[in-house]
């Protein structure tokens, strides 16, 4: 699969409108994040387990969040 979309329910208040996180998937997340830092973005959650791999949150110089996952195995 080249996409996904996960629900939130009832977890977000209808009244914060959309919700979404772009994933981009990563060969190892430490890495990536460590590369996200040298170019002058910042790491907002460090690499944590998760159901589909280790994912981080990030922000990139002008402030644009997203997440790398390293897909587990």
């Amino acid at each position: 699969p080249v996409a996904g979309l996960h629900g939130a329910g009832r977890a977000v208040p209808r009244d914060r409108g959309a919700h979404w996180l772009t994933h981009f998937r990563v060969t190892d997340a430490d890495v990536a994040l460590a590369r996200v830092t040298a170019l002058g973005g910042r790491v907002l959650e460090p690499a944590r387990p998760g159901t589909r791999g280790r994912a981080a949150t990030v922000a990139d110089p002008e402030g644009a969040v997203f997440a790398v996952l390293q897909a587990g195995g």
